[in-house]
């Protein structure tokens, strides 16, 4: 992907195929929102473990 930058062949249509944040969604998207599921039903499923509060203090003090 960087290198299709530099030699300037990156297009509007690799953009899309890569990161569009609508339906049907890019490769690179697609994959944020299956980690996002994946940390969703961890989180749900460990909610008192030490990890899970770490997880979330994290998540609070970086943004």
């Amino acid at each position: 992907m960087f290198s299709h930058r530099e030699q300037g062949k990156w297009s509007d249509s690799l953009q899309n195929a890569y990161w569009c944040r609508s339906a049907p969604f890019g490769k690179i998207r697609a994959v944020d929102i299956e980690l996002d599921k994946i940390r969703e039903e961890f989180i749900d499923d460990n909610i008192n473990s030490d990890r899970v509060i770490v997880l979330s203090y994290q998540s609070h003090t970086a943004n």
